[in-house]
């Protein structure tokens, strides 16, 4: 509402609003013709055009709706810039810039290539935007992340490449020097994304970028480096959700993490040594941890299971004091037989203590569990529910579990929390 305010008085300065409506009482009005929700936002559009059209007064507002959220594909960048170039007005009001896939990248490769060239330049005219989303974006794509990173608003940025891209040393200076208001960073590399050893030197403490959201997906043969050479321009204190996952990831800067404050999400997905070897030692360094309520461990790959090398009681021991959720879908526990069996409606969730999803070892094979223990208890007693399912992946396919967080969609933050920071 602020933005549209702002946007529409530099715009048009009204010295005789309509008589019998305020114009302040028509821009509130008009704010909320725009659904945050909708991922095209046609209608807005449509609104828009028709509140330009009731008079003078209304035009810049109906202008606010129209050009809020621009979508385009590649192959219109040139036309969009002569269009600002005819009416320069129109470039502050973009907030939101999403260039997608387009069949006329196939079709028309001339104009895709022409499209990609120039799009850093249109990027410039955007010194409003608030959200990029870029897919897919090129190998050389230092000058479109250099116009990105001057942007003085911006505050969240997704980018997803089908090509092969370079984390260089020149890239890794972008990110750590620009971006002044960025809260949210997602990088999909869907090919190979090679990255130098950083060669730069680091942020200093008052420059690092307050990011809240983080998610990196890559198939880097070295994501680990990937992952420490972006954490290096990151302040720990303010992350709230981090996302990683890459099929070769085995290690993880778990003392950096164990400085996040503030950390109440944190979902990894790596190998199978990651599983196995390295997640004992980062649930050690998170353990002090009081900000942490969920924690989400899995191995990309098709084995169903992995023995745990760490006994349950161990895990338990080391669980920071407010996490709520551990989900382990694929490390199976062999020593949970001590564990008395409870229904899950025979739950106490006001004194249970964190649940723990993963898999033990049954008579008729592994089977889906879920472990808690009670707080407070005399006795550290434990709890198991065994689930008639011999893969968390197949029971998602049958269920939705309403009682657990990761199910419920409040872990993973790659959907609902990334949709919130949208509608913002």
């Amino acid at each position: 509402m602020a933005d549209l305010l702002l946007l529409v008085q530099s715009l048009s300065r009204l010295e005789m609003p309509i008589p019998s409506l305020p114009i302040e009482i028509v821009i509130k009005i008009a704010s909320h013709l725009y659904d945050p929700l909708s991922s095209v936002n046609l209608s807005a559009v449509e609104d828009g055009k028709a509140v330009s059209l009731v008079c003078r007064s209304w035009y810049p507002i109906g202008q606010v709706l129209r050009w809020r959220h621009l979508l385009i594909d590649i192959t219109s960048v040139s036309s969009l810039l002569a269009h600002f170039d005819l009416h320069p007005h129109l470039p502050q009001l973009v907030m939101i810039f999403r260039q997608s896939l387009t069949t006329g990248m196939v079709s028309e490769p001339n104009l895709t290539e022409e499209g990609f060239n120039k799009l850093p330049t249109l990027l410039k005219t955007l010194r409003q935007l608030r959200i990029l989303k870029l897919t897919p974006i090129r190998p050389s794509f230092e000058s479109l992340f250099q116009a990105a990173a001057d942007l003085p608003y911006l505050h969240m940025v997704k980018t997803e490449g089908g090509h092969a891209l370079a984390w260089n040393n020149y890239v890794d200076s972008i990110f750590a020097h620009g971006f002044p208001s960025l809260r949210t960073f997602c990088l999909h590399a869907t090919n190979a994304l090679s990255v130098d050893t950083r060669s730069a030197v680091a942020p200093a403490a008052h420059c690092l970028k307050p990011v809240e959201h983080l998610s990196l997906r890559s198939t880097s043969s070295n994501p680990s480096s990937l992952i420490e050479t972006i954490l290096a321009s990151l302040d720990p204190t303010t992350l709230v959700v981090c996302f990683f996952l890459s099929a070769s990831l085995d290690t993880l800067p778990c003392e950096w993490l164990a400085t996040c404050s503030n950390l109440t999400s944190l979902s990894i997905s790596g190998s199978r040594l990651f599983l196995t070897s390295t997640f004992p030692t980062l649930l050690s360094s998170l353990s002090k941890s009081e900000s942490l309520l969920n924690l989400m461990i899995d191995a990309i790959g098709n084995t169903v299971s992995y023995p745990s090398l760490v006994p349950l009681d161990s895990i338990f021991a080391l669980l920071p004091t407010n996490l709520h959720f551990l989900s382990a879908s694929k490390l199976k526990f062999a020593d949970s037989h001590e564990y008395q069996d409870k229904p899950l409606s025979a739950r106490n969730n006001d004194i249970s203590s964190c649940t723990v999803q993963a898999l033990t070892v049954t008579s008729e094979g592994d089977r889906c569990v879920e472990f808690w223990k009670e707080r407070e208890a005399e006795e550290n007693k434990g709890y198991r529910c065994i689930l008639d399912h011999s893969s968390w992946t197949d029971y998602n396919k049958r269920y939705v579990y309403l009682h657990s967080p990761y199910y419920c969609g409040r872990l993973l933050p790659l959907s609902p929390l990334f949709r919130t920071t949208e509608s913002a």
